[in-house]
């Protein structure tokens, strides 16, 4: 999930020990924005953070929970339809 989304442009911290990982969203998107443009594009959800309290605005959340069949479709699907995010 690291490697892909850094070869998409996505610029991130990695997580130290939990099971997700919060990522900026690119300049002129809310998270909420981000994440319905992401939806609408890859038909991939990823929660913003600003459900997460005033300090996640700014922020989408990928949780690295689900099965790794179901990550790498996301990724494929986000590798095929978004491209390089510019940040």
């Amino acid at each position: 999930v690291l490697e892909t989304l850094r070869a998409l442009g996505w610029r991130f911290e990695p997580p130290a020990g939990t099971f997700y990982l919060w990522t900026p969203v690119p300049q002129g998107y809310s998270s909420a924005e981000f994440c319905d443009y992401v939806f609408e594009q890859a038909s991939v959800v990823l929660a913003p953070g600003a459900a997460y309290g005033v300090n996640g605005e700014g922020y989408v959340r990928f949780s690295l929970t689900v099965e790794d069949a179901r990550l790498e479709e996301a990724l494929r699907r986000m590798r095929e339809t978004l491209g390089k995010v510019t940040f």
